[in-house]
């Protein structure tokens, strides 16, 4: 079995995926040919959600296969990773140039493509840990006017920052 992701033409978006049987694989050019991207494109019927949606259009879309195994340009059961992601629906969409599924949304001005995960990184790497003198922090904000990580300790109500040069948290 293998799965497909329709992609909108127009800006590279998937808007679904379907799983083709191996018999349909095989009979239509086998799962990595153009031939089987064409005949799914001829044999599953626009979804009415999506055409709904579209205004009562149906966008107009190619296909491509996608790993449901394949996460940030890792096989999760050990194989060979295919298209970088699992298309997993409309937070991803397809770099051609990469030639796999990527983040479609950049979560920040300043953040940039991984081009072996799919995923946008942050100019400042990720705080090492979430604690402060032992003391738990809240989940870490991306503070995009200070190019920095924030965090709360909320047993204190006292904001920290992630300083690179020492790697701990410090007061803001």
């Amino acid at each position: 079995m293998a799965h497909f992701a329709e992609i909108r033409s127009d800006d590279n978006i998937v808007i679904r995926t379907v799983v083709v049987s191996d018999a349909d694989c095989a009979n239509n050019g086998g799962e990595d040919s153009e031939a089987l991207e064409q005949w799914v494109a001829s044999s599953v019927h626009d979804d009415p959600t999506i055409k709904a949606k579209a205004g009562g259009v149906y966008p107009n879309t190619y296909w491509k296969r996608t790993s449901y195994n394949t996460q940030q340009g890792v096989h999760k059961l050990g194989g060979t990773p295919f298209r970088i992601n699992y298309a997993s629906g409309e937070n991803f969409k397809y770099d051609s140039s990469l030639n796999g599924f990527v983040l479609a949304n950049k979560p920040h001005t300043s953040w940039t493509l991984n081009s072996s995960t799919g995923f946008y990184d942050a100019p400042v790497a990720d705080p090492s840990t979430m604690e402060h003198n032992g003391a738990p922090l809240d989940p870490k904000v991306w503070d995009e006017d200070n190019q920095r990580w924030t965090a709360l300790d909320s047993s204190t109500n006292i904001n920290y920052y992630w300083n690179t040069e020492t790697n701990t948290w410090s007061n803001i």
